[in-house]
């Protein structure tokens, strides 16, 4: 983790734009920026997972029920899924750096409330508000990143560091959960929080420049209320699934798709007027794939971040220490891919093809992994699934964002990032959702290896997810096996 710090400011220290034009026009310095925009999605990605394992001993001390458990996560992801559009339009009006300010500082202090929280109802309260804050920040960093590198190595470069860092904040926040509760209590899962929040609000003052904002941009409560209750439909009924309760589960979802598409509709019919997501926006085939491939990506990553790790303990018999050991080659090696293998890679292919032969990689990982068993050597029969998924991890999250965000325009550019993080949202939400009711068909069954097989399905239907990932963005890509540009340098 620390060598990948040094790595984001040794990469950006070297890149060729030592300064370039921000979103305002005016002079910024690109590795100040790319440093700021890396803290704030590293604080992003620790969020997303740094309370997973905590959720034991903060149901012990506040002493609320199973039923009410799940929402101490679900109140974090129902915010910040369903207002990221708003998040971005919020950004337009007031600019990148107050969108950045505000949500940052917002998130310090609910991540303060929700760390010394006295009861059940001030945690859930807390956790919205850091969802809401994460979800103004979200798309103002990657709209910033996007125009202080809007081509080149540099952005191949930018992109890189970009990818590692979220993937290493998931995973960071994943294991630090457990040895922060262990050794001091859960309250410092979040408190932590507040430490990397803060260099980020200052990171913002010292960084980003103000201007770009447009107060023109229209906010309509139709839209809005329209896209974040559709969000919030999609999301919630997810979480209901989970919990079993299917009914109420599918009414919320289908409630949900429906607003949805509502405003989908009424947004390709206002013409000259500004709708809050363009159609113009998705009307690009390489937009699409890549944003599919993301989201289905973050589905198949969660059994990464979350039943690997389970698998570990329960059918390898490994310690809580070993399993953070056996797990620590992939943000390793998902680094080393984003920041060395992916712009290669786009110099060698077309980026299109490079998503899509990447997600291939994943999925051959967790099909070997599906043979595994309670002897399995971990040099030979885990390490190579946990390398290859790595590998392909690290290439698909720097260049399907990299492809999510190339030619946006200015009216776009917040919308089009806010859109990379709700598929992602909804993905990783569709995963947890999918691969526990897939976990669940083998239990029950008495066997001693029922727990194997149960992960064996998880791992299969995994593999399933990366392989239908590939195929659709394949096809939105339209023909993503082009011949090697070996003549050109960048794209």
């Amino acid at each position: 983790m620390i060598s990948s710090a040094q790595e984001i400011v040794r990469v950006s220290k070297g890149l060729d734009v030592a300064h370039s034009h921000g979103v305002s026009g005016s002079t910024v310095s690109a590795p100040r920026v790319l440093m700021v925009v890396s803290a704030a999605q590293l604080v992003i990605g620790l969020d997303s997972t740094v309370m997973n394992i905590t959720l034991p001993a903060v149901q012990a001390d506040l002493g609320f029920s199973d039923e009410l458990r799940h929402w101490v996560i679900t109140a974090y992801a129902l915010a910040f899924g369903s207002l990221l559009l708003i998040g971005a339009r919020i950004g337009d009006r007031i600019g990148t750096r107050k969108a950045l300010l505000l949500g940052a500082t917002g998130f310090a202090l609910a991540s303060l409330t929700s760390g010394l929280a006295p009861t059940f109802e001030v945690l859930v309260g807390a956790r919205t508000v850091q969802g809401a804050s994460a979800a103004l920040v979200a798309p103002a960093v990657l709209a910033a990143l996007t125009a202080v590198f809007p081509a080149g190595r540099e952005r191949a470069r930018a992109f890189g560091i970009y990818g590692a860092v979220s993937v290493t904040g998931t995973a960071l926040g994943l294991f630090l959960g457990g040895p922060l509760t262990q050794y001091l209590t859960w309250r410092s899962t979040l408190l932590v929080l507040v430490a990397f929040a803060v260099p980020v609000v200052a990171g913002t003052a010292w960084a980003i420049p103000p201007g770009d904002r447009n107060p023109s941009r229209e906010l309509t409560v139709a839209g809005a209320a329209s896209v974040t209750l559709g969000l919030f439909g999609v999301v919630l009924s997810l979480s209901l699934f989970q919990a079993s309760q299917t009914v109420w589960a599918g009414v919320v979802l289908t409630t949900g798709v429906v607003l949805l598409a509502g405003f989908f509709l009424s947004s390709s019919r206002r013409g000259g007027a500004d709708p809050l997501l363009s159609p113009r926006i998705l009307a690009s085939a390489d937009r699409a794939g890549a944003l599919i491939a993301l989201g289905l990506s973050a589905a198949g990553l969660f059994a990464v971040f979350l039943f690997t790790v389970y698998f570990f303990q329960d059918v390898l018999s490994y310690s809580p220490v070993m399993t953070g050991l056996a797990i620590l080659p992939f943000p390793v090696v998902t680094v080393a891919s984003s920041l060395l293998l992916a712009p290669r890679l786009t110099r060698r292919l077309r980026p299109s093809s490079a998503v899509v032969l990447s997600l291939l990689l994943p999925g051959a990982g967790m099909a070997l992994l599906t043979g595994t068993d309670s002897g399995a050597s971990y040099v030979v029969g885990v390490l190579p699934s946990i390398v290859a998924v790595a590998i392909g991890t690290g290439v698909i999250f720097a260049v399907a964002t990299d492809l999510a965000t190339d030619g946006l325009n200015d009216l776009d550019r917040n919308v089009g990032a806010a859109l990379v993080h709700v598929v992602q949202q909804v993905g990783g939400a569709t995963g947890i959702a999918a691969l526990n009711a897939v976990a669940s068909l083998s239990t029950g069954s008495g066997d001693e290896r029922a727990g194997a097989g149960s992960y064996a399905l998880v791992f299969a239907a995994t593999a399933g997810i990366y392989l239908l990932a590939a195929l659709l963005s394949g096809i939105f890509f339209r023909a993503p096996f082009h011949l090697p540009r070996l003549a050109q340098g960048t794209r």
